[in-house]
């Protein structure tokens, strides 16, 4: 597939099921264990900007009809699957779309295209550009029942907002913002407003990107700021203490990761050479279950890790110092390295903080990083290190 640089993919997870969505593209599907690529979700799904699992249903919006849909669209419409099934997209208006609840609905008002669609605790929020709804499920006939919460305010970055604890948070025009589903709160307090306003590449708004991390109770946001044009800053939210900060980091993708349990000093890892080129080492041994415990973590992405599959092993000195190591398998052969510290607010506040990286060019720094995740893995280097 080839994207614009304005342009991005999101994705919707139903179960098993991977619904990813652009403007560009047919609407693409992947089954998490059956699959090995991507394919088409389906010939009458619409292209979209947005996508949402909201209850049984998968829910796009800023649309363009296909196939026996190519009748509907609009940037104000939404259009949702057939309950239960997110790769089947009958005939909107239909007896058959009816009897599986499926329909489109175009949302009235000059509010601009939809932004992002939020499913919260027991209701979902739908942004345009400068409108606020929210979504109820009724069951047939109407199936969705949209009531608008504010009517010149809205999610202006599109995939910005989320929703945590039966909240959702997001950026508006105005500044930053929050509903509860039945009203919209400014949180932004005016001076963060104005810096925010004041400082946002609005030309490159589509490489914002959102997450939560529930052991610091905050909200980060990637975004470029002052001209930049790539993600160069992450905007922190405490929601609890309502605090802002900011961290200097550049990451182009921010994300919430789970990793799974596992130690790096049970069998067979322990008696692995770190050495991913080693015919014993761990590039030959199935890893993924590293990592630590089911507790979310704070991830990112920059042009160093994340462009080949790869692993991500979290290991705690006997000081309790947490480090995370990232590796890329050959060919790429890129590392890095994080401390995860509990610093001072103007600083990390517990993130991520890349203290070494390796690209591949230098085959002594290369066995430098070996040895050094050899020594995390022993647990040898102490809190000083």
């Amino acid at each position: 597939y080839t994207l614009i640089d304005t342009d991005r993919w999101e994705f919707s997870l139903y179960g098993d099921t991977i619904i990813a969505c652009t403007d560009t593209e047919p609407p693409q599907k992947y089954e998490v264990g059956t699959d090995t690529r991507f394919s088409d979700a389906s010939a009458h799904a619409p292209k979209a900007v947005i996508v949402e699992t909201v209850k049984e249903f998968t829910m796009v919006g800023d649309i363009f009809g296909r196939g026996n849909n190519v009748g509907i669209g609009g940037e104000g419409a939404v259009h949702w699957s057939e309950i239960g099934s997110p790769t089947s997209w009958p005939t909107v208006g239909t007896d058959a779309a009816l009897a599986v609840e499926s329909d489109y609905q175009l949302l009235e008002g000059d509010g601009g295209p939809i932004t992002d669609i939020v499913a919260a605790s027991t209701f979902t929020i739908v942004f345009r550009e400068r409108q606020v709804w929210r979504a109820d499920y009724v069951g047939k006939p109407e199936i969705f029942a949209f009531r608008k919460l504010d009517k010149t305010r809205g999610c202006v970055i599109p995939g910005a907002a989320i929703s945590v604890g039966g909240l959702v948070y997001f950026p508006s025009k105005s500044g930053w913002l929050v509903t509860n589903g039945a009203q919209v709160t400014p949180i932004g307090h005016e001076k963060i407003d104005r810096w925010w306003k004041a400082g946002l590449s609005i030309e490159h708004i589509s490489r914002i990107s959102v997450a939560h991390s529930p052991s610091h109770q905050s909200i980060f946001w990637s975004v470029p700021f002052d001209s930049s044009t790539t993600p160069n800053l992450v905007i922190g939210y405490q929601y609890e203490i309502r605090r802002w900060y900011k961290i200097n980091e550049a990451l182009e993708w921010i994300v919430t990761v789970l990793p799974a349990g596992g130690s790096l000093d049970d069998a067979p890892y322990a008696t692995q050479d770190m050495d991913v080129n080693s015919p014993t080492g761990l590039g030959d041994v199935a890893i993924d279950g590293l990592g630590g415990t089911a507790v979310e973590l704070l991830g990112g992405f920059d042009p160093m890790i994340g462009s080949r599959p790869g692993w991500i092993v979290r290991v705690t000195s006997e000081k309790g110092k947490q480090w995370l190591i990232g590796v890329t398998p050959e060919p790429a052969k890129k590392f890095r390295v994080w401390t995860l510290n509990e610093v001072h607010w103007e600083n990390w506040v517990g993130g991520l903080y890349p203290n070494w990286m390796y690209d591949g060019d230098n085959p002594d720094e290369y066995y430098k990083l070996c040895e050094t995740a050899k020594l995390l893995r022993d647990k040898e280097l102490s809190d000083g290190d």
